[in-house]
């Protein structure tokens, strides 16, 4: 039976939040004492001897819309005790930063999205530093749980849908568990081109510059002659 019960659903509730929160050791003021919720306005972290305290950094794309959502998730985690400050830069530098290209990264979170894959396969996000433990690319998340889950859906018998299924349910529910990336927004693509260009299949491609590849420039001819060339009226099917 396939049910999304066991995923956790995040619900805004600041006393769950405090909890996870002490329980991870961000529980002390700038003083050392215990921290006081609505009371201190940041947490610390007794590490090597040391108040660390619980700030981070986001980098977002310059010339977006997305200052004001960004200003209250900024405010909701204020309220917990944590800062963190957000800066705009180019969508290149975002883009070096999230394929980790450089040696080191400079931010804690990106804002940003990607594409989702015409071959779904999570395991190719996911590489071995070693022999025992892969490492999750893009988060730098190090979860064998993970990544065995990744692997059981792409190993799946073809056809096999409900264990694909079922592998699908245990692996995003491992990453509800996880939480390496937070979902927040999703777009929704359109492809737009003249119908003078011929042999375009862009679902049928990996990319853009696959499907352009064969395309070219001719007559328009319409759907329905088309369609009784290679079907025949007999086996016309009217796709709506």
């Amino acid at each position: 039976k396939l049910s999304l019960e066991d995923i956790p659903v995040y619900d805004y509730d600041p006393d769950a939040a405090d909890a996870l929160l002490n329980k991870a050791g961000w529980n002390l003021n700038q003083n050392g004492a215990a921290f006081q919720r609505g009371t201190d306005k940041l947490r610390y972290k007794q590490i090597n001897g040391a108040l660390v305290p619980l700030q981070l950094t986001m980098a977002y794309p310059e010339g977006t819309s997305v200052e004001t959502g960004l200003l209250i998730f900024g405010e909701v985690a204020a309220d917990e005790g944590i800062n963190i400050t957000m800066t705009a830069i180019p969508m290149e530098d975002i883009l070096v930063e999230y394929y980790a290209e450089e040696s080191a990264r400079q931010y804690d979170m990106l804002f940003l999205a990607l594409n989702f894959d015409v071959m779904f396969d999570p395991s190719r996000d996911f590489e071995y530093e070693d022999t025992e433990v892969p490492v999750w690319i893009k988060t730098g998340l190090a979860d064998k749980e993970l990544y065995d889950l990744t692997v059981a859906m792409r190993t799946t018998e073809p056809g096999d849908l409900l264990t694909y299924c079922q592998h699908w349910l245990a692996y995003q529910q491992r990453m509800a568990e996880l939480v390496p990336v937070m979902p927040l927004y999703s777009n929704v693509y359109f492809d737009f081109y003249a119908r003078v260009l011929q042999d375009y299949y862009i679902s049928a491609n990996i990319s853009w510059a696959e499907a352009v590849v064969p395309a070219f420039l001719g007559e328009i001819v319409e759907e329905e002659e088309v369609l009784d060339e290679e079907f025949g009226d007999d086996e016309f099917i009217e796709f709506g």
